[in-house]
C-alpha cells in the first residue's frame, strides 16, 4: 500500500511537470503567433497585393457596367521606355517648374529604347534606382501597379547546387543571389556551409555554382506608395509600407518591412511626384535620401510627369532615368484587340452578345484612315477611352481631335456623374 501511494504521488508529480511544460510550450506558441511568421506573412502579403491591385476600371464612360472593370494583368500592354545609359548629373535642383525639353541626337546616343521589363532587368542591388518620366495618360500608375502584381505573384524560386558524390542541396534563390554576389568576400552561410568552405570547394572543382536568377527584380517584395496620399510630400515610415497595399494580409511580424528592406529584398514603387505641390517636392527628395541611405540594396522606382522636376533631379542618389514612349502602331493595335476581347468576355459573362469583332475592326480602320485621331490613341488612357466611346456610339467616332476630346470629356464628366448621382447638377447653370 505504501509503495502504491508513493508511485501515485510520483505519477502526480510527473503529470504536474508535463502540464507545466505544456503550459510553457503553449505560451511559446502564442508568442510566436503574436509575433508572426515572416515567411507565412510574406506569402499572405503577396496574395493580398495581387488581389488588391489586379484591376483597372474605366470611369465616366457610358458603357454597360460589366465592361468597366477589367483584370489589369489581362489588359496590360507592355510599354517601351527610353532609358539613359548613365545617371544624369545635374547637382542643382530648382523648385521652378521645368519645361519639357525635346530630345536631341546627343540625348538619344546616351540612351536605349527598351521594353519596361528589359529596363527592370537592369536593376541590381546597389544600382536599383530608377526615375520614370511619362506624360499624362501614358500609363505610369498602371505600370507601377502591373510591376507590383508581377512581383507579388512570384514565389521564391529554388537553386540546386551539386556536391561531390552525387549529393546536392537546394536553397532559396534570393539567399543564393546574395551569396553569389559576395563570393569573393564573406557572404552568408547556405545550408550550414560558410562562404569560405563553398569557395574552397569551388576552387577544387568539387561544386558547381549555377548562375543566379537573371530576373532579380521578380524576386523582390513590392511596396507601392501613392504620393497623392502623402500630405506635404512626406513619405510614410518604412514600417508602414505593408499597410498601404497589403489590406487583408493581417499584421506583419515585428520589423518585417525594415528587415526585408535591409536585406535588399524590397521593391519600393513611388508614384506621382507631379501630384505633390511644387513647394513640397523637396520633401520627397529628403524621404528618398533617408530610404536609400538606410536600405541601399533595395530597389526604388519613382514616377513623374516630365516637366514636374528638372533633369537629374535624383542623380545625386544614383537614380537613372527613363521616359515612357507613346505606343507604336503595333502596340495600339494590340491594345485595341485586347480591350475588345476582354470586353466581349465580360459581356458574355453578363449574358449579352460578346462578339465585338466587327466594332474592333471598324475602330482600327477609322484610326488608320484618320491622321488627326491616330496620335491620341498612342496613350493608354486615351486609347481605352476611345475604345469605350467608339462602342458607346455604336461604332463611330468624331472626325476631329477637338470633337473627339469634347465627346470624351462629356462621357467622363457628365454621364458618369448623373448615373451615380454623386454630384447634383441642378444648382449649376447650363454652359
Amino acid at each position: 500500500m505504501v509503495e502504491s501511494l508513493r508511485r501515485l504521488r510520483q505519477l502526480d508529480d510527473n503529470v504536474e511537470k508535463v502540464l507545466q511544460q505544456l503550459a510553457r510550450v503553449t505560451q511559446a506558441v502564442q508568442r510566436l503567433a503574436e509575433a508572426g511568421d515572416p515567411q507565412r506573412f510574406e506569402i499572405e502579403f503577396r496574395q493580398a497585393v495581387a488581389a488588391n491591385l489586379d484591376y483597372i476600371e474605366l470611369f465616366g464612360i457610358t458603357i454597360p457596367r460589366e465592361l468597366r472593370r477589367f483584370q489589369l494583368t489581362d489588359a496590360f500592354v507592355s510599354l517601351n521606355l527610353q532609358r539613359s545609359l548613365t545617371p544624369t548629373k545635374y547637382p542643382a535642383r530648382s523648385k521652378k517648374r521645368q519645361p519639357e525639353s525635346p530630345a536631341t541626337d546627343e540625348d538619344q546616343s546616351d540612351s536605349e529604347l527598351l521594353s519596361c521589363e528589359a529596363v527592370l532587368e537592369r536593376l541590381r542591388p546597389g544600382e536599383g534606382r530608377l526615375l520614370i518620366r511619362g506624360a499624362a495618360g501614358s500609363g505610369k500608375t498602371t505600370l507601377m501597379r502591373w510591376v507590383a502584381i508581377q512581383v507579388a505573384g512570384m514565389t521564391p524560386s529554388r537553386i540546386r547546387i551539386s556536391l561531390p558524390n552525387d549529393a546536392a542541396f537546394e536553397t532559396d534563390s534570393r539567399l543564393y543571389r546574395d551569396w553569389h554576389r559576395g563570393r569573393q568576400g564573406n557572404g552568408p552561410e547556405i545550408q550550414g556551409f560558410s562562404a569560405e568552405i563553398l569557395n574552397e570547394m569551388a576552387n577544387d572543382g568539387d561544386i558547381h555554382f549555377p548562375e543566379p536568377n537573371p530576373h532579380p527584380w521578380r524576386d523582390q517584395v513590392p511596396f507601392v506608395v501613392l504620393l497623392r496620399h502623402c500630405p506635404g510630400g512626406k513619405l510614410p515610415l518604412a514600417e508602414d509600407f505593408s499597410k498601404l497595399i497589403g489590406e487583408g494580409a493581417g499584421t506583419p511580424p515585428d520589423d518585417w518591412v525594415r528587415t526585408l528592406l535591409k536585406e535588399g529584398r524590397g521593391l519600393v514603387l513611388i508614384d506621382g511626384v507631379d501630384e505633390v505641390p511644387l513647394d513640397h517636392r523637396e520633401e520627397v527628395v529628403r524621404g528618398l535620401e533617408q530610404l536609400t541611405k538606410h536600405y541601399p540594396d533595395s530597389y526604388f522606382v519613382v514616377t513623374t510627369r516630365p516637366e514636374a522636376v528638372p533633369d537629374g533631379w535624383l542623380a545625386h542618389l544614383n537614380f537613372r532615368e527613363a521616359h515612357i514612349n507613346p505606343m507604336g502602331s503595333a502596340d495600339v493595335e494590340q491594345f485595341i484587340r485586347r480591350w475588345h476581347d476582354i470586353a466581349g468576355r465580360n459581356l458574355t459573362v453578363a449574358g449579352k452578345s460578346g462578339d465585338l469583332s466587327d466594332k474592333r475592326q471598324r475602330l482600327l480602320d477609322q484610326l488608320d484612315e484618320n491622321d488627326a485621331l491616330r496620335p491620341l490613341s498612342t496613350y493608354p488612357l486615351l486609347c481605352g477611352s476611345i475604345c469605350a466611346l467608339h462602342l458607346d456610339r455604336s461604332g463611330t467616332l468624331p472626325e476631329t481631335q477637338n470633337a473627339l476630346c469634347e465627346a470624351m470629356c462629356d462621357s467622363l464628366l457628365h454621364h458618369r456623374e448623373r448615373e451615380q448621382q454623386e454630384l447634383k447638377l441642378e444648382p449649376f447653370p447650363a454652359a
